[in-house]
């Protein structure tokens, strides 16, 4: 699944399940609606179209801390790609604004 930031970073199902259980883990309405989102996109079937998803500034945040504080069992190197680009999106490094 991919997400509409920065170069448009991607991660496999599995890893974003993952990361959809350590968001909602967090308790805030950021992370439940950055969670909500990964998991709509996340639990479609292969036939089913994905949308990148989208995530407001605050919710970016809140992804920027999982994904920094939590060790990852998928692609070291998509996560470590992923944070970076949601660090740089977070802190406006990029000339679109998050949704």
């Amino acid at each position: 699944m991919r997400f509409a930031f920065g170069d448009r970073p991607e991660i496999a199902q599995p890893d974003a399940l993952e990361l959809v259980n350590v968001l909602f883990e967090r308790a805030n309405i950021a992370a439940s609606r950055a969670a909500a989102k990964i998991q709509h996109e996340a639990k479609k079937g292969p036939e089913e179209p994905r949308a990148d998803v989208q995530l407001n500034r605050e919710a970016l945040e809140q992804l920027v801390e999982v994904l920094s504080a939590t060790r990852w069992k998928g692609d070291p190197r998509k996560v470590a790609h992923l944070r970076q680009q949601a660090k740089a999106y977070a802190r406006g490094e990029w000339e679109q604004e998050p949704f």
